[in-house]
């Protein structure tokens, strides 16, 4: 089988970070490993320039490459788009030359060992930058190709590409010629996205050129939004999990008849609010950035149509009107399903804080009881000090040698009476106050 001038297209993005900041953003190695397969006299971080807000090349704004094989040459094109880095990369028959026929069996040599689909990697930091990356195959159209076997001929070529099928999930056209979309509907973020477009004549593919930078910029809006709805797929398994983990601890029952039990929760609860809280926020988070990348998106896709009213972009406006509709509606029903917790962390917070409230009140009126009782006893205390005061002489009565007889002396005696009187009227307080009724 042959197939006329293929090319092969690849848009990488990856997120700026501040702990692999310009030339240790793992985008630049990934884009340096296809080019040390095809070429060996091309650095790419040597010929990067970041003093612009646009990372460019130091002196052209594309970084071409020729290959072994015949008749392929490629381009690199870095890019920056808003907090994030982009490249543009292609293999293919050059784009000025006549159209070329080749065997299918090129496809395979222009993606060695897989190397064009993005491996997931142990690091996590670096696997986290990774918004995402588009792999579209281009080829012309001979005249025979029957329309009812382009969907047929296109499999063939993504399976010759990479070894494996997917199944198509979109089909349609685009600058007036056939469009076709493979990938998962589950999003998983190891599926590869790749589309195969069968040109029709010259005229798209230079109408490609034209609207290049607008289809980069829509593909890098694509796979953010799907990136964050993967995001939130991720924040919802941790909601449910501590979910479940509510209702099987029964963590929101408080029994006000087992201290323990209500001092445990109260150092556990506000600890576990604030968790859930966070998580909760940053499901919110996920939508609103969704519906902010939703609208860059059709933005790009409003100034195509004023370029060109007649262009047909329903390929596109699919994912906008069906995907990201059901990517906001799945968040919603995640928030309006776990938001309601938050409730019974109030609730149990304040109840918590009423059974503490309550025991604070009768520790005080207990302390209260004790006082009144002490003051009555001392009360009580003074009154016989009164008596003693006025035995004054009683003082002055000379003591005498210590025996069993003289062991009382008249002083002593009195304030022994004193202090016998102020407990036993300090007793009788407290008794009182305590049958009192509440």
């Amino acid at each position: 089988m042959n197939l006329l001038s293929p090319n092969i297209y690849l848009y990488s993005f990856y997120k700026q970070d501040a702990e692999y900041p310009e030339k240790s953003n793992p985008i630049w190695d990934r884009t340096q490993e296809i080019l040390d397969y095809f070429t060996s006299n091309q650095n790419l971080k040597d010929k990067l320039d970041f003093s612009s807000p646009r990372v460019l090349l130091n002196s052209e704004e594309y970084l071409v490459f020729s290959t072994q094989l015949p008749n392929i040459k490629g381009f690199v094109q870095p890019l920056t788009i808003h907090d994030s880095y982009a490249i543009w990369l292609n293999i293919g028959c050059s784009e000025n030359m006549q159209l070329i026929t080749q065997d299918i069996s090129i496809l395979p040599q222009l993606n060695p060992n897989q190397l064009l689909v993005f491996q997931e990697t142990q690091d996590i930091d670096k696997q986290s930058l990774f918004w995402g990356q588009t792999i579209l195959i281009s080829a012309y159209l001979e005249d025979q190709e029957l329309p009812n076997k382009l969907k047929e001929l296109a499999t063939t070529y993504l399976k010759e590409l990479i070894g494996s099928e997917l199944s198509c999930s979109h089909q349609g056209e685009f600058l007036s010629s056939f469009i076709f979309e493979y990938n998962s509907r589950t999003y998983h973020e190891s599926s590869p996205h790749i589309l195969v477009w069968l040109l029709n004549s010259k005229n798209t593919d230079s109408l490609f050129n034209k609207y290049q930078q607008k289809i980069i910029n829509l593909l890098f809006y694509r796979h953010k939004i799907i990136k964050i709805f993967q995001n939130s797929r991720k924040i919802y398994e941790e909601l449910e999990k501590r979910y479940r983990i509510y209702k099987t601890e029964k963590i929101f029952e408080i029994n006000d008849s087992q201290l323990q039990n209500i001092q445990d929760k109260l150092q556990r609860i506000p600890k576990e609010a604030l968790g859930y809280t966070y998580l909760l926020n940053g499901l919110k988070d996920s939508q609103n950035t969704i519906e902010t990348n939703l609208y860059n998106y059709k933005t790009i896709l409003k100034e195509i149509k004023a370029q060109d009213y007649r262009e047909n972009l329903e390929f596109w406006e699919d994912f906008s009107e069906n995907d990201c509709t059901f990517f906001s509606q799945q968040i919603s029903a995640d928030l309006n399903y776990y938001s309601p917790v938050i409730q019974l962390f109030d609730r149990a917070i304040a109840i918590i804080r009423g059974i503490v409230e309550s025991e604070q009140a009768q520790l005080d009126e207990k302390l209260e009881n004790t006082i009144q009782a002490v003051g009555g006893g001392i009360a009580a205390g003074i009154s016989a000090a009164g008596i003693v005061a006025t035995c004054y002489p009683l003082i002055e009565e000379p003591w005498g040698v210590i025996s069993l007889r003289s062991l009382f002396h008249p002083f002593i005696a009195s304030v022994g009476i004193s202090v016998m009187v102020g407990i036993v009227a300090g007793l009788s307080v407290w008794w009182v106050i305590k049958k009192k009724p509440d």
